[in-house]
């Protein structure tokens, strides 16, 4: 587990090998030898300020379910958010926990989302839960669909984990 608020507890999800992709990139940020998938144009500095940069976003968000600056979360789609912080993001889902999932989607505008005032708008009410799929670097001016491939497979793979886990428990 990496934070556990009044509102959510973040932790990683796993692959169906049991494979975690978000911790492995995790503690590779937080040593600065994060390498894969382009990390290595990121220095050791920017590497290591982004680790604590986004340990203090995933606690506060934790607590108080909104991030902590302009443009530290943001919508990929599908059911799918991220975590931000300058050129590195951590893409994550929400559930309960318990095998069961529902697709959530950001609001359009701050006009239609009930949290205007917020500096995430646009995210919506996410479950207790929330799992980390799997980090990379933005290297483009949109998130390459490669990472959101990557986070939609973990996230299937790691609510069929949930499931299987009711079932054996």
């Amino acid at each position: 587990m990496i934070a556990e608020g009044a509102r959510h507890r973040i932790t990683f999800a796993f692959t169906k090998n049991r494979h975690e992709p978000a911790r492995e990139a995790w503690q590779a940020l937080g040593q600065g030898t994060w390498t894969d998938s382009g990390a290595h144009n990121l220095n050791v500095d920017e590497q290591i300020d982004s680790y604590a940069a986004l340990l203090e976003l995933f606690r506060y968000y934790a607590e108080h379910s909104e991030g902590n600056r302009p443009k530290s979360m943001n919508g990929l789609g599908d059911g799918l958010f991220e975590f931000k912080f300058r050129r590195v993001r951590f893409a994550f889902y929400d559930t309960p926990g318990n095998g069961a999932y529902k697709k959530k989607y950001c609001y359009r505008t701050p006009e239609t989302s009930p949290y205007s005032h917020s500096y995430t708008w646009m995210i919506p009410d996410l479950d207790e839960e929330i799992r980390l799929t799997n980090g990379f670097p933005k290297l483009t001016r949109q998130t390459e669909e490669r990472y959101k491939r990557d986070a939609s497979t973990c996230r299937r793979e790691d609510v069929k984990h949930d499931q299987s886990a009711l079932l054996d428990g």
